[in-house]
């Protein structure tokens, strides 16, 4: 459908019965319209804060080929993003490229970047696991249950809304998520989709 698509409206007739389908039509033409709007607004908002992480972020296409890099993982990879976008992720000649895209089906793979992020990428029965964790002091467990609270921040200069924006998102889009302690010593956040 077009954009266009979602403007018109059908008048009514005169005629009950016909009157009441143009009614349930021009109620859904309405429900895609704001649908098709809220649409837009999330991804415009997910690529600003792509691009704003300090992590590197690559995004797939649903074939599988790089529609996103951000200017962290430009950095990482050490690679510009023209040499990545639009490829397969098997077909970039990196090893983090390769690492992730051998991952076997059920099989899991440990990437560390400069000793202090470590990603891991699982499938747990037929669903995709990510699991970020680092090597800093960790949760306070004072601030454990508030962390995900609005304008809860335990830094000096934090606004409160990072990890409240991240849970919107992964709510809205059904993901499972948990951020916790790692046994090792750190914080971990694991994702499931």
């Amino acid at each position: 459908m077009q954009d266009g698509d979602f403007t018109a409206h059908f008048r009514t007739t005169g005629h009950a019965e016909i009157d009441a389908m143009i009614a349930v039509y021009n109620r859904m033409i309405d429900a895609l319209r704001d649908e098709r709007a809220r649409g837009r607004e999330q991804e415009g908002f997910v690529k600003k804060l792509i691009a704003a992480s300090p992590s590197g972020v690559l995004t797939l296409d649903h074939d599988g080929k790089i529609s996103l890099i951000n200017a962290a993982a430009d950095r990482i990879l050490e690679a510009p993003a023209g040499f990545v976008l639009g490829r397969l992720l098997d077909t970039v000649e990196l090893p983090l490229a390769h690492a992730l895209a051998e991952l076997p089906p059920g099989g899991s793979d440990v990437v560390t970047l400069h000793g202090r992020l470590t990603l891991a990428l699982r499938c747990e029965r037929g669903h995709l696991a990510l699991e970020i964790a680092d090597s800093g002091p960790g949760l306070v467990e004072a601030a454990r249950g508030r962390l995900f609270t609005p304008f809860f921040s335990t830094k000096r200069d934090g606004r409160g809304l990072g990890l409240t924006i991240v849970r919107e998102i992964l709510v809205q889009h059904r993901f499972e998520f948990d951020l916790d302690n790692a046994v090792g010593g750190g914080a971990v956040f694991r994702l499931r989709c």
